[in-house]
């Protein structure tokens, strides 16, 4: 049980070593849960304190404190973290800790910056602050955390714990390793997160709209949000939902068919996934390329965009390449087939070249990754990447390419031949190609503490491996 001595004088934390100064009343949780303070925060010299009496009724810890000799003790599981602020020392398991900022007594309690204090008792400590001045601070024990969320190199293994058993649902690893699966029912968007200690269930209803769809999630200040229904239409391809107002730009003449260029200011629905903001809206602008002129249905699309060379769109194999240019407007760079017989074909760029890359079959009829760049000096010829040399047994009968994604100037793509799931990544700068065979059907790209991970899940965990 907890013990507390004396009742004038209590712990309390001072959240001083988290880089940036937090919000006067911080949301603390301690494995998931939220703790509910009963003394508000107060801020001293640019720093936030509140007190910990609260904290270590909630967390369990067994606290005392010796009148007469003026130190405290706290222990917690196999630790214990012996505080002495007349002298500004931690002793813990009898070994002193060397601390920038030790205990010390302030208004009859003890403080102590909050990071050392629960790393020394064994937790894991995560702070955020958010653009609105909320901030936010995670206790998680390191033992709950390897019940919950397993770490085991490259890959991490996560409890799930769903009523659904779609397994197409949109799900996000957030900075502090938390799994977060959202989907919509009902009117209710419904996620259940799991954390380092538990998984459960919060739902979250909007009380205005009545929405259908989670379409997808996008990262803004480090803050992921669900966009909902918002889905763009097949006939369009780029960067936005759909145009709006006067977005027409101007009419693009290639031997696909007329496309229809746009600028566009779409008003999307979002659900922020952490912190107070909740429900909102946002404004997203890009621009698009309206393909639905062409004289035949296009399968196959995809998009890039350079801060040098402007807005590259692939559709079927035909690379358009669309730049702002001062004094001339909006300008076709190039219009160029580059493959007739290309399939799954992804684009990228970097330092003002675009890549499309896709699999094709060569001369000798095996299904091959393939490589053509644009740059200042124009297209470069097809290379091609051998990826046969990733299969045990010869003669796979097809080669397909089933998500993409680009970190920094890396291309990482996840192959799938009737063998078994590869990944593969192609270094941009420096033109090199390389492939690892998959022990698991990972099935796509999510996004995963500010980057992206290859993702699947079964009816009991959750699976991520880190690409890098």
């Amino acid at each position: 049980m907890k013990k507390f001595a004396a009742a004038m004088l209590s712990l309390g934390l001072l959240a001083g070593t988290c880089g940036t100064a937090m919000a006067a009343d911080p949301q603390v949780y301690y494995n998931g849960y939220s703790l509910e303070l009963n003394q508000p925060a107060i801020i001293q010299d640019g720093r936030t304190l509140f007190a910990m009496r609260d904290m270590a009724e909630q967390m369990n810890m067994d606290v005392q404190w010796d009148n007469a000799t003026r130190w405290a003790t706290v222990s917690y599981k196999d630790t214990e973290v012996k505080l002495f602020p007349d002298l500004h020392r931690v002793l813990v398991n009898g070994e002193e800790q060397q601390l920038d900022v030790g205990p010390q007594i302030i208004n009859d309690r003890i403080y102590l910056p909050v990071r050392y204090l629960f790393e020394m008792l064994d937790c894991d400590v995560f702070y955020r602050q958010y653009d609105n001045g909320d901030a936010v601070v995670s206790v998680n024990t390191r033992d709950a955390y390897m019940n919950y969320v397993q770490k085991n190199g490259r890959e991490t293994k996560a409890v799930r714990n769903m009523d659904t058993t779609a397994n197409d649902n949109t799900v996000v690893m957030t900075d502090d390793g938390n799994v977060l699966e959202l989907y919509v029912e009902k009117g209710k968007v419904k996620m259940s997160r799991t954390t380092q200690t538990l998984s459960r269930v919060e739902e979250k209803e909007e009380p205005a709209i009545f929405h259908q769809n989670i379409t997808d999630v996008m990262e803004v200040n480090s803050i992921y949000y669900a966009v909902l229904d918002e889905k763009q239409s097949t006939n369009y391809v780029g960067s936005a939902y759909h145009p709006n107002g006067d977005a027409f730009i101007d009419e693009i003449y290639t031997p696909q068919g007329e496309f229809a260029f746009y600028g566009s200011e779409a008003y999307v629905d979002v659900l922020a996934l952490e912190g107070k903001e909740g429900f909102t809206s946002k404004t997203l602008k890009g621009y698009m390329l309206n393909i639905s002129g062409s004289k035949e249905k296009i399968k196959d699309t995809s998009y890039a965009f350079s801060n040098q060379k402007g807005y590259g769109f692939l559709t079927d194999g035909q690379l358009l390449l669309i730049a702002n240019v001062q004094g001339e407007g909006y300008k076709v760079l190039t219009c160029a087939q580059i493959s007739d017989t290309m399939k799954d074909g992804k684009l990228f760029s970097n330092n003002g070249e675009f890549y499309a890359i896709g699999s094709d079959v060569t001369s000798d009829g095996n299904a091959e990754i393939f490589v053509t760049s644009y740059t200042a000096q124009g297209m470069k010829a097809n290379s091609y990447v051998p990826v046969s040399n990733l299969c045990e047994r010869d003669g796979y009968r097809y080669l397909n390419i089933v998500d993409s994604v680009q970190i920094g100037d890396k291309a990482y793509l996840l192959l799938q031949t009737n063998l078994g799931r590869y990944l593969a990544c192609y270094d941009l700068t420096a033109h090199t190609f390389t492939a690892e065979t998959l022990n698991k059907p990972y099935e796509r790209f999510v996004p995963a503490k500010g980057s992206w991970q290859l993702f699947y899940c079964d009816d009991e965990n959750y699976y991520f491996l880190d690409v890098k």
